[in-house]
C-alpha cells in the first residue's frame, strides 16, 4: 500500500470515529438529507425533494468531476446523509474508499446509471472505458427522477404524494425538452458534433441520431495528438462543418485555433456536471443548460427552423 493510500485510509478512519463519538450531537432536519455527486443529480434532488429534503452538492464550483476526490469535510457530509446519489459508470472512483463507512452508517446509495445501456469508447488505453455522461440523455433522466421519488419515499413515507407529484411534473418538463431536441435536431445540414474537448456527448448524440467526434476521447485531461488534430480538421472540411464545440471552462484556445484554421464557428456546449460559482449564484438549472446546448447545436449543425 503506497503512502497516499495509507493517509487516505487514516483520514477516512478518523472521520468515521468522530461520527461514532459525536454523531448523536449533530442536529438533524426533519426531512431526508441527500448528497449528490454532480450538479445534474443535485438539481434533480432539489426538483423532486423540494422543501422536504436537505440537498447537498459534493462537487465544488468549477471542479473537474473526473479527477475530483472528496475532502474529509465531504466525507463527513456523506456519512451524515440519509441518501447518496451518484452517477456510477466510473465517474466516482472514490466511492469504493467509503463504501464500508456508508454501510455502517446505513446511508442508502442510488446509482443513477444502474440498468442503462452504457456506451464504451473504442480506442481508449484502458480496457472497456465506459462513458459516464448519461445525464445528457434526457430520456434516461426521466427514469432517474422517478426512481429518486421512490428512494425519497422509502426515507420519508409521509411525503410519498409530494415526491411523486414533483417527480412527475419534472419528468414531464424533461420529456418536453426531449421532444424539442428531437424536433430541433431532425433537419440539420450536419449530423456530426465536432468537440474540441473530451467525448462527453455520446448519449446525447445517440439519442438524436447524431455522431460525436472528440479530440480527447473520454479523458478531459488528455492532450490531442497531431494526428488527431489533422484528422478532425480533415473531417471538418470533408463534412463542410460550420462549427466546432468546446466546453465552458476548457479548450477555448484550442477550439479557437481549430476554428481559425478551418474557418469554423466556435460554440459552447456545456456538459453541465459542474457549474461555476457565478452560474450557481444566478440560479442556473439543468434545464437552462440543456436549452442553451440545444440552441448551440442548432446553430452549429445548421438546423432548419
Amino acid at each position: 500500500m503506497n503512502l497516499s493510500a495509507t493517509i487516505k485510509r487514516l483520514v477516512l478512519g478518523t472521520v468515521a470515529a468522530l461520527l461514532w463519538l459525536f454523531g448523536g450531537a449533530i442536529s438533524a432536519l426533519a426531512g431526508p438529507k441527500v448528497v449528490a455527486s454532480i450538479f445534474p443529480l443535485y438539481d434533480f434532488v432539489r426538483e423532486v425533494g423540494g422543501k422536504r429534503v436537505e440537498a447537498h452538492l459534493l462537487l465544488p464550483p468549477g471542479a473537474e468531476p473526473h479527477s475530483w476526490e472528496p475532502r474529509p469535510s465531504d466525507v463527513l457530509a456523506i456519512y451524515r446523509a440519509d441518501l447518496l446519489v451518484v452517477m456510477g459508470a466510473g465517474l466516482e472512483p472514490w466511492l469504493d474508499d467509503i463504501l464500508s463507512g456508508l454501510k455502517k452508517r446505513e446511508v442508502r446509495i442510488m446509482v443513477a446509471s444502474r440498468g442503462a445501456k452504457l456506451i464504451y469508447l473504442k480506442g481508449e488505453k484502458h480496457h472497456r472505458a465506459v462513458d459516464p455522461h448519461l445525464w445528457l440523455d434526457l430520456d434516461w433522466d426521466q427514469r432517474i427522477v422517478l426512481s429518486l421519488a421512490e428512494e425519497l419515499t422509502r426515507l420519508d413515507p409521509s411525503g410519498k404524494e409530494y415526491y411523486q407529484h414533483r417527480a412527475r411534473r419534472y419528468a414531464q418538463a424533461l420529456a418536453q425538452l426531449d421532444q424539442r431536441y428531437a424536433k430541433g435536431l431532425s433537419r440539420c445540414r450536419s449530423r456530426t458534433i465536432l468537440v474540441a474537448g473530451h467525448g462527453a456527448y455520446g448519449y446525447l448524440a445517440r439519442r438524436y441520431g447524431l455522431r460525436q467526434v472528440a479530440l480527447f476521447g473520454l479523458s478531459p485531461e488528455a492532450e490531442p495528438s497531431p494526428r488527431k488534430m489533422i484528422e478532425i480538421l480533415t473531417l471538418a472540411r470533408s463534412l463542410k462543418a460550420e462549427a466546432i464545440f468546446f466546453e465552458t471552462r476548457a479548450n477555448r484556445r484550442l477550439a479557437q485555433a481549430l476554428s481559425d484554421e478551418a474557418g469554423l464557428k466556435a460554440l459552447v456546449l456545456n456538459p453541465g456536471a459542474s457549474l461555476t460559482q457565478e452560474e450557481l449564484q444566478k440560479g442556473t438549472t439543468f434545464l437552462t443548460i440543456m436549452e442553451e446546448n440545444l440552441r448551440a447545436l442548432r446553430t452549429g449543425l445548421s438546423c432548419l427552423p
